[in-house]
């Protein structure tokens, strides 16, 4: 990554409020998957969303570490296959 896309990114991390987005946005899907189980009870729903335990691999919305996205892509591949069949079967 070059300097002024560092730069770019750092300022904008400085002075955009990342963790307030990042808050209502896990706050967002909290309350629609309570919702959703509690309107459609008769629905079938599966979220896939296994959170990642590793230390030192905390990041926001602005992250550019390749080797934590790659980390996180690895992770959301082996989250969805966690649940893979149950998908299926919800589409089926």
């Amino acid at each position: 990554m070059s300097f002024i896309d560092r730069f770019k990114y750092k300022f904008l991390e400085r002075n955009f409020p990342v963790e307030i987005l990042d808050t209502m946005m896990n706050s967002n899907a909290n309350a629609t998957e309570i919702l959703v189980r509690l309107l459609f009870p008769d629905i079938a729903y599966q979220r896939v969303n296994e959170p990642l335990l590793e230390q030192g691999f905390a990041t926001h919305f602005l992250e550019f570490d390749q080797r934590k996205l790659n980390l996180m892509l690895n992770h959301g591949r082996n989250s969805f296959s966690q649940k893979e069949r149950e998908i299926e079967t919800l589409l089926a």
